[in-house]
C-alpha cells in the first residue's frame, strides 16, 4: 500500500513497500536547452549531484542511453567509488539515471525539464532501490532525501543560470 507525505509546497514522498519515491520541483529562469547543457556535461555532475564529490571518468557520448560516468562519494579514505548510468535521455526534456555506490546506496533519479514562459520548471524524482538506505530509520531517510533533492535542484538551477552553486 502506498503512503504519501507532503510538506506544503516542498518535496513529496510516496512509500511503496520498502521503496521511497521522493519528488521535488524548482523554477529557474534558464531555458530547457541551457539546463540540458549542464546535464549533458558529465564533468559538472559533482557540482549539482549531492553526494558526488569528484568525477573521475565520463564515457564518450554522455548522456546517451547506456553511457556511464564514474565518480567518488565522500572524501579521503572514506571515499566510495560510484557509477551512474543513463537509463533514458531526451534532449532538453528528460534524463533518467541509475546510481550505485556499493554498499551504501542505489537509486534511480529522473530529472524532467518543462518549458515555461519564464524559463524551466525542473522536477526531480528519486527512488531508492538498493543498499543500506533501507535500514536507515524512515524519518531520517525521508529528511535526507528531501534535503538532497532540494539541494540538487538548487545546484542545477544555479549552474544553468551561470552562477556557482
Amino acid at each position: 500500500m502506498a503512503r504519501r507525505s507532503t510538506t506544503g509546497s516542498g518535496p513529496v514522498q510516496v512509500w511503496l513497500g520498502d521503496e521511497v519515491l521522493t519528488s521535488d520541483a524548482r523554477a529557474t529562469t534558464a531555458s530547457p536547452d541551457r539546463v540540458w547543457q549542464v546535464l549533458a556535461n558529465g564533468r559538472l555532475f559533482a557540482q549539482w549531484a549531492i553526494g558526488a564529490t569528484r568525477v573521475c571518468e565520463v564515457d564518450d557520448g554522455w548522456p546517451e542511453v547506456g553511457s556511464r560516468l564514474h565518480h567518488a562519494m565522500g572524501r579521503g579514505r572514506f571515499a566510495l567509488r560510484s557509477e551512474t548510468r543513463v537509463l533514458a535521455s531526451t534532449s532538453a526534456q528528460l534524463l533518467r539515471l541509475r546510481t550505485e555506490a556499493w554498499p551504501t546506496a542505489g537509486s534511480e533519479l529522473t530529472i524532467t525539464l518543462e518549458p515555461t514562459c519564464w524559463g524551466t520548471r525542473l522536477r526531480i524524482e528519486e527512488v531508492t532501490v538498493a543498499g543500506a538506505d533501507h535500514v536507515v530509520p524512515p524519518t531520517v531517510h525521508s529528511m535526507l532525501l528531501q534535503w538532497r533533492s532540494a539541494q540538487a535542484l538548487r545546484g542545477l538551477a544555479l549552474l544553468a543560470e551561470g552562477l556557482e552553486p
